[in-house]
C-alpha cells in the first residue's frame, strides 16, 4: 500500500521518514513476518516523496493488508523509552551519513549536483529527525490514516493467493499471459 506525499510539508516528510523506521521494526516485522509468515515486511519513504508498505514471500495478503491498516493504531499506542527513540533517530540519520571512500563521495556529490540536490535540504532533514519528539511521531497517526484510506494496493505474488483475495483489487494482471 502506498501514496504520493507531495501534499506534505518537508518537516512532515522528515518525520514520516523517521516513523517508517519505528513502525517497520519491531511492529510490522512482528505482525507480518514473525506472526504472518512473510519473509520480510516494512514501511519506507523514498527521496521522491512516496511512501509504501511492503512484504515479500508473503502467504497472507488479507492479514497483511489488515495489519497495514493498523498503523494509525500502532502510532496512537506507541510507547518508546527515550533511549529507544534516540537509537531510532541515530539509525535513521546514519542512513544519510554513511562513511564513504573519496571516490564514492565524489560520485555522490556529482550525482547530487546533477539532481539539484541541496545540502540545506539534508541539513533540515537531519535537524528534523534529531529534534523529533515521541509526540511528533504519534501525531502522524491521522496522516497515516489518510494515506492508507487511499487504498493504493499493488501485489506481485502467487497467482492463486491473489485470485483468492480479488476483492482487494480493481484489476488483476497476469504477467505470464
Amino acid at each position: 500500500m502506498g501514496a504520493d506525499l507531495k501534499e506534505f510539508s518537508d518537516k512532515k516528510l522528515n518525520l514520516l521518514t523517521l516513523s517508517s523506521s519505528i513502525i517497520s521494526n519491531p511492529y510490522l516485522h512482528d505482525l507480518i513476518r514473525a506472526k504472518g509468515g512473510a519473509y520480510g515486511a516494512g514501511l519506507m519513504v523514498d527521496k521522491y516523496g512516496n511512501i509504501g508498505t511492503y512484504s515479500y514471500r508473503d502467504p497472507n495478503i488479507e492479514k497483511t493488508v489488515e495489519n497495514y491498516k493498523k498503523i494509525p493504531d500502532i502510532l496512537e499506542n506507541l510507547r518508546l523509552d527515550p533511549n529507544d527513540l534516540k537509537n531510532q533517530k541515530i539509525s535513521k540519520m546514519g542512513s544519510y551519513l554513511k562513511p564513504q571512500s573519496i571516490q564514492a563521495k565524489t560520485s555522490l556529490d556529482f550525482l547530487r549536483y546533477l539532481q539539484g540536490f541541496s545540502y540545506k535540504e539534508l541539513h533540515d532533514k537531519l535537524f528534523d529527525i534529531k529534534n523529533a519528539s515521541l509526540d511528533d511521531i504519534i501525531n502522524l497517526k491521522d496522516s497515516y490514516k489518510n494515506i492508507l484510506d487511499k487504498n493504493n494496493l499493488t501485489v506481485f505474488g502467487n497467482r492463486e493467493k491473489i485470485r483468492e483475495n480479488k476483492n482487494y483489487f480493481d484489476k488483476i494482471i497476469d504477467l505470464d499471459s
